[in-house]
């Protein structure tokens, strides 16, 4: 009998572990957002507008950022509109932008989100 396949922790969690809930400097932030295209800061928040033909679309992609945050304990603020869905992400007790919320926004991006 092989033993039982442990689960990795979720990404946050390990990363918190490398301080992933400090808040990132301008340098740190500006270096991180070069990586993310489509990304960009505002009030605070790392902020992308997805656009889609449809609001059913719209709708299934704000869904499967939901699971994405429910994964990694994490969860953006999200605004959907006909055809379109704007994610932000920033963590409140860092009152700002750490690497947590980079690592989410790469992954929401990511093929299979």
């Amino acid at each position: 009998m092989s033993p039982a396949a442990v689960e990795p922790a979720p990404l946050d969690a390990r990363l918190r572990l490398l301080g992933a809930d400090d808040r990132l400097d301008a340098p740190a932030l500006e270096a991180q957002l070069a990586q993310l295209p489509g990304w960009s800061v505002r009030d605070g928040a790392l902020e992308r507008d997805y656009r889609f033909p449809d609001f059913d679309s719209a709708m299934a992609f704000a869904q499967a950022a939901a699971r994405l945050a429910a994964r990694q304990d994490h969860h953006p603020e999200l605004r959907i509109e006909w055809g379109r869905c704007i994610v932000r992400w920033h963590t409140h007790s860092a009152h700002g932008i750490t690497m947590n919320d980079v690592v989410c926004a790469a992954l929401l991006d990511a093929p299979g989100g």
